[in-house]
């Protein structure tokens, strides 16, 4: 065997073994969750309805409850009857008024 000849076939069997590395990394990544896979990343489910009561307070004229909703932002909503809620409790805010227990 030549000189020329023991490089090109070392140099193809190189080749060879970084390519089955870097396939094997690749898969190893995508199965794993440390590469995306096709489409990206899922987005986040998110509940549109759902809310976790923040405060309640009571006065003569009727009671309040302060919702957060998943997205960030808070509701206030009145009533005359005491609220069966307090302040941790996840709820349900239904037509924009309605609070459902979750």
């Amino acid at each position: 065997m030549s000189t020329t000849e023991y490089r090109q076939r070392h140099w193809l069997a190189w080749s060879v073994i970084g390519g089955v590395a870097l396939i094997s990394v690749a898969a190893l990544g995508a199965t794993q969750g440390w590469l995306p896979g096709p489409g990206g990343a899922a987005p986040a489910a998110t509940c549109a309805e759902c809310a976790i009561v923040e405060a309640v307070s009571s006065d003569p004229f009727g009671h309040e409850v302060v919702v957060r909703f998943e997205d960030g932002t808070t509701g206030v909503f009145s009533q005359a009857d005491p609220p069966a809620w307090r302040a941790g409790d996840r709820v349900r805010v239904i037509d924009g008024t309605m609070l459902v227990a979750g």
